[in-house]
Parts: structure tokens; sequence; C-alpha cells
């Protein structure tokens, strides 16, 4: 199948949320910081939209230097933005990450994470979804997990 490929999860408010499945009414989405606050009505509803994971650079300055960097250092590698819910727990957003992961052509992937999406990467690490390897080559930097 190929090298494994590497899912980042952003932090919480990092992933954009739509009204709509076809993501064309933005609720959320913090660049410019806190512009699409004139749909703030919509965050209460449920569900909200986000994107397939994909090469999305993520709302946020952060989000892209890092993925620039991904791609960069592991050029021969699928790199994916995963987008998520914030608004849900992590075990929820865990569920949906293990979906994803399921999908791919690989069944090992490396996650990196940053803040809440560090509690998502623990939470399917933690659960019934993930089966790590004997000798775990993870290494934590700077996350909750």
């Amino acid at each position: 199948p190929g090298p494994r490929p590497i899912v980042f999860l952003p932090g919480i408010m990092g992933s954009e949320l739509y009204a709509d499945a076809m993501l064309k009414e933005r609720v959320w989405g913090p660049l410019p910081l806190w512009s699409t606050w004139e749909n703030r009505s919509k965050m209460t509803d449920y569900p909200l939209y986000v994107k397939l994971p994909g090469r999305e650079i993520g709302p946020e300055d952060y989000a892209k230097a890092l993925m620039d960097r991904l791609y960069k250092a592991f050029p021969d590698r699928h790199i994916y933005f995963f987008s998520y819910d914030w608004r849900l727990s992590s075990e929820e957003n865990a569920k949906k990450l293990k979906a994803f992961v399921d999908s791919l052509p690989s069944p090992k992937v490396d996650l990196v994470a940053h803040s809440m999406g560090g509690l998502v990467a623990k939470a399917f690490a933690q659960s019934g979804y993930y089966r790590a390897p004997s000798s775990s080559g993870r290494s934590r930097s700077g996350s909750a997990a």
C-alpha cells in the first residue's frame, strides 16, 4: 500500500464549520478572526458539516505552516487535514477519525495533532478503534495527549 499516510488534527476552532452539506454557507471560519460571526446563531445547530479530509490548509496560519512543512519533509507520503466539529466530544470525533482512517488504503497512519486535536487522537488511541503496535514510536510535544 505504500508509505503510511499522515493525518493532521487541528486544535479547537481549527476546522471550518458549514450549515449545509454542500459547504456553501460557512458558519465558522476564524480567518479573518471571528469574520463569520454573522452566522453565529447557527453555531448551536446540529449537525454542522466539515470538509472531507484532504489537502486543506485549515483556517489558521499555524496549520498552513505545519502542513507546508509536512509536505516538504515527507514528499512521498499522503498528508490529510482532518477537519472535525470541535463542538462535539473527543470520543465522538474519534469515531469519525476511525471511519476516515478505515477509508484509507493503508491500515496504519501517523497522527500529528495540535491542542484539542491531541485529545481527539488520544481518545482514538484509547478506544477499541486503534491497535497500538507492540513497540510504539509515539512522540508527544506540547499537546494535552
